[in-house]
């Protein structure tokens, strides 16, 4: 079986939106989030 053709496009969806998150807790604390594919 083949991947399906929309894979290509939803992975770099995904992958856009790793980056940068705030936290909910009020003290505007700001991190990164990375995703790695193997």
């Amino acid at each position: 079986s083949a991947y399906p053709t929309c894979l290509d496009t939803r992975l770099a969806s995904f992958y856009e939106r790793a980056a940068r998150v705030r936290c909910l807790d009020n003290s505007e604390r700001e991190g990164s989030l990375s995703i790695v594919g193997a």
